[in-house]
């Protein structure tokens, strides 16, 4: 279990830094390279936790909030999810995101924002993007990305599926927000006027995003 720039958590970390130091020494714009990597970590997982973090214009990652772990195997093809030995990626901590300090925040380009080369330390320092924009390069993943991210912005991150599973989190603690604000100060206004930031930056992310698909990648 590792987090940010490969440190360490449980185990080892011997293997990440194998796999690091093969891309940068063969690329993955060679396809046989790229097969090699899908067996040392779980690219679908990559692709799933950029995209998201993307969508969710997240500003304080990559560089902070990055955490990833493999079952100490070596690769099996056979063995059930989570247990054939390559990397995951996990989600947490996206309180920076959806327009919770900006309502104005669904125009950012967060793709381009996770292919910077030469970022600064906070948030998106070169490290913190150096295995995403290996991977973009090579002409399969970069397609599974696009068309990835293409069938959640038809999905799951439509505006009626992000606003109706807003609202089905904001009524199950409706009825503690008003004790909330009496113990701890503050005005309960404040927490639904949040609420209607998060619905309407999902009412607005899938268009920014699209265009933005379309422009980092040169697509019509």
């Amino acid at each position: 279990y590792l987090s940010g720039n490969a440190s360490t958590q449980e185990g080892f970390r011997a293997h990440y830094i194998n796999m690091l130091n093969y891309i940068r020494t063969n690329g993955l714009t060679d396809q046989k390279h790229y097969n090699y990597i899908n067996t040392q970590m779980d690219v679908q997982s990559f692709i799933n936790y950029n995209l998201s973090n993307i969508y969710f214009n997240n500003r304080d990652w990559p560089h902070n909030n990055i955490d990833f772990w493999r079952y100490q195997t070596a690769y099996d093809s056979t063995a059930g999810p989570g247990r054939d030995g390559r990397w995951r990626w996990m989600m947490f901590d996206t309180d920076f995101g959806f327009g919770t300090w900006n309502n104005f925040d669904y125009f950012n380009n967060t793709l381009n924002f996770a292919l910077e080369d030469s970022g600064p330390n906070w948030p998106n320092p070169p490290w913190s993007t150096l295995l995403f924009r290996k991977l973009i390069e090579n002409t399969s993943f970069r397609h599974a990305f696009i068309n990835r991210y293409a069938d959640e912005l038809n999905s799951r991150f439509l505006p009626a599926q992000v606003s109706a599973h807003i609202d089905s989190l904001s009524l199950r603690v409706a009825s503690e927000i008003s004790r909330h604000y009496s113990r701890w100060g503050g005005d309960i206004n404040s927490w639904t006027q949040q609420v209607n930031n998060m619905k309407n930056f999902g009412s607005l992310r899938p268009l920014q995003a699209n265009q933005h698909i379309r422009t980092t990648f040169n697509l019509p």
